[in-house]
């Protein structure tokens, strides 16, 4: 279902499912339901969807394999005890964090408040996982007392590093009870958390210029709160940020102050210090996007193999390149299947085969690691299509402030410029596209050729 940010059309409104506080988040998809006067969705079924399976006992086989794997690994332990937000030290750490809309007002010395470790260790936290999950890494914490306490009636939040980024050293604020009641309203009032915080610090930071007459400055929890619900509401002020980061940028004539691309704000790694995403970000179809490649999985974690996220000789620039597109052809296919992306961050895994096994014992095809891949290619060139079709946002370009070095920290002095300017050409001769766009070869060689009018 949609809150008020969708039935009010904000253009970042998400869509909630489950009493988990889950979303489909970016992209305004909850502004679309709105559009059409569609508050919710309810779904159920009654195949017993097991029956059709080709080889049932070879399926749960390979299903228990990978399961067994996954249970048993460290990360999942992490994943479990602290959420995907015990990367907020981590990311600091290698000062790939980014602060105060990856502006270059230096950095917060310390983020240990908003860490998952500090909140746990602070406020009663409980722990849930989607269905059947074996990581169950979601992390429930709740306020009891003080000025952001929840009332009997919101009992926990569902807090992810991407909404304790965006809603804390993004808009320059490292309280916590400040942040996960900012991260309650966001998922209570239907709010995408990466595009609010964002737009958030696109407010401030305007305010600062003396563009946008705002009484804010950064880190000033009650006015963050108060904008937050006119946002929802479209009330006021809220009226112009609801519109989102970057058509406020270029409302005040400071373009240049909007870090994503494809008009969508990035999420919480700086592609100066992880260099992976000064790829991953600006070729994603869905733009702003660290989940159709991530990055960190080899950068920081060594999986399928280790990248020094601040190397850019032409071999870690070709390198990167290549890990760039097979993490998004393998996420294609990942996302298609409504499968987690967890499992990729672990060695003893090897996505492409498992899911030749489960697609082959479910269908009784013959489908290789490289055909699920292949298939991840497919998906991939037809999204990018949409935006042939749509003639605008075709062409990957660079922000402005990811060409600016960074002003301190362990990156100091890096840009996304390099990697971006030289890996770009290697990127599209593996893909087979250029300036943005599939080849009719290309599309010939991967079965689309219903789909060259659109070049």
């Amino acid at each position: 279902m949609i809150g008020p940010a969708g039935e009010n059309l904000v253009k970042f409104a998400g869509i909630r499912m489950s009493d988990y506080e889950r979303f489909a988040g970016r992209g305004g998809v909850g502004a679309v339901m709105g559009s059409k006067l569609l508050k919710g969705i309810l779904v159920w079924g009654t195949r017993d969807l097991s029956k059709e399976l080709v080889d049932k006992a070879k399926f749960m086989k390979v299903n228990s394999d990978i399961v067994k794997r996954i249970a048993t690994h460290d990360t999942t332990k992490v994943l479990h005890k602290y959420g995907t937000n015990v990367l907020m030290n981590i990311v600091q750490s290698i000062g790939a964090l980014p602060h105060y809309n990856f502006g270059g007002t230096g950095k917060i010395a310390d983020v240990t408040p908003v860490s998952e470790e500090y909140i746990k260790d602070h406020y009663p936290t409980e722990t849930h996982g989607c269905y059947n999950c074996p990581i169950a890494c979601t992390q429930m914490p709740t306020v009891k007392s003080g000025p952001f306490k929840f009332s009997v009636t919101e009992k926990y939040v569902k807090q992810e590093y991407e909404n304790t980024w965006a809603l804390g050293p993004n808009v320059g604020s490292t309280d916590p009870e400040a942040n996960l009641r900012f991260q309650k309203l966001a998922n209570e009032l239907g709010l995408d958390t990466i595009s609010l915080g964002n737009t958030l610090s696109m407010a401030i930071e305007l305010a600062k210029n003396g563009k946008l007459n705002l009484d804010i400055d950064w880190g000033d929890a009650g006015s963050l709160e108060y904008l937050i619900h006119k946002i929802a509401y479209r009330d006021g002020i809220g009226d112009e940020l609801a519109e989102g980061d970057y058509r406020l940028a270029v409302k005040y004539g400071m373009p240049q102050l909007f870090v994503g691309s494809r008009g969508q704000g990035l999420p919480a790694y700086d592609p100066r210090a992880l260099k992976g995403f000064a790829l991953a970000y600006y070729t994603a179809n869905r733009g702003g996007d660290h989940l159709e490649a991530y990055t960190p999985t080899w950068e920081i974690f060594g999986v399928p193999e280790k990248v020094d996220p601040f190397c850019e000789t032409q071999e870690c620039i070709e390198k990167q390149a290549r890990i760039v597109k097979w993490n998004q052809d393998l996420f294609a296919v990942v996302d298609s299947t409504i499968f987690c992306k967890f499992e990729n961050l672990m060695p003893n895994i090897d996505t492409e085969k498992d899911f030749a096994d489960l697609y082959n014992a479910a269908f009784g095809w013959d489908l290789t690691p490289q055909d699920v891949l292949t298939t991840g290619e497919r998906i991939f060139n037809v999204e990018r299509l949409h935006w042939v079709r749509e003639g605008k946002w075709v062409k990957d370009e660079l922000p402005p402030r990811m060409r600016e070095p960074i002003p301190d920290g362990p990156a100091k002095g890096h840009t996304a410029s390099k990697m971006f300017d030289e890996g770009i050409k290697v990127y599209y001769k593996l893909r087979g596209w250029v300036d943005g766009k599939p080849t009719r070869d290309t599309l010939k060689r991967l079965g689309l050729e219903e789909f060259e009018y659109l070049l």
